[in-house]
């Protein structure tokens, strides 16, 4: 009967080992950041974003909100870099649909290139700072 028991439990603690879920590598990067401003260091002009807008981070995706505009990033620890691409931004997704729509709305969050690499200045419990090298500009973010 006892060994019929040990059976049993290891029997589920395998069935339990299975079901783990995958956990995010990104520590304080994860989370919904509020952007405060843009700046540009170059030729490029950067309006202040007309409405409240935040980039939210989970995983290998980001999000730019309120647009709900996706993307995927690769986020390297060791180096302080910060890869976001927005496949869908690139291309029309139906014929009424016109792709500078997307573009303005990575436009609005401070990302002009797509794919865009970003150079991390800061990154805390509260702040985030974005820099990308081939565009110039410079991101501040508030944890929100």
């Amino acid at each position: 009967m006892k060994n019929i028991l040990k059976i049993a439990l290891v029997i589920m603690a395998v069935i339990m080992l299975g079901g783990c879920r995958k956990v995010s590598d990104n520590g304080l990067l994860d989370g919904q950041w509020k952007i405060m401003r843009i700046e540009s260091n170059t030729r490029y002009e950067i309006t202040p974003p007309d409405t409240q807008r935040y980039i939210a981070f989970n995983l290998h995706m980001v999000m730019l909100i309120p647009s709900r505009l996706c993307g995927n990033i690769v986020y390297d620890k060791e180096g302080k870099t910060l890869v976001m691409d927005f496949p869908y931004a690139r291309k029309p997704q139906t014929e009424d649909e016109d792709a500078s729509l997307y573009q303005w709305e990575l436009r609005q969050h401070g990302i002009l290139a797509n794919p865009d690499k970003f150079n991390i200045e800061k990154l805390d419990s509260k702040q985030l700072v974005l820099h990308s090298q081939e565009t110039g500009i410079t991101i501040y973010c508030r944890r929100f």
